[in-house]
């Protein structure tokens, strides 16, 4: 979908779905840290920690996508976080 979204080549494809999977594992092996040590990131920890993902997955797509599309990508990053906060915007009403 987003691939779709986002108008990527094959080879962009690839790239994206490699550097995402990157993040990914990162998040993973930072998540497990805090569980072995059995404490909790602060508030602040895990915003700064959040912001320094977001800036290094925005300077590797930025070596993969062109300018549109990184703005496009960041439009669905920020739609799909908002989502996550308050749901999804409700349903138009049915039509009669």
């Amino acid at each position: 979908m987003m691939a779709r979204q986002l108008g990527l080549d094959d080879a962009q494809k690839t790239e994206v779905k490699r550097i995402l999977e990157e993040q990914r594992a990162r998040h993973e092996t930072g998540r497990k840290q805090f569980e072995a040590t059995g404490q909790r990131p602060t508030p602040e920890e895990m915003r700064a920690t959040f912001e320094q993902h977001d800036q290094e997955l925005t300077q590797a797509l930025s070596g993969v996508l062109t300018a549109d599309q990184l703005t496009k990508f960041k439009a669905l990053q920020a739609e799909r976080r908002e989502h996550m906060r308050h749901g999804p915007p409700p349903a138009p009403p049915a039509a009669q």
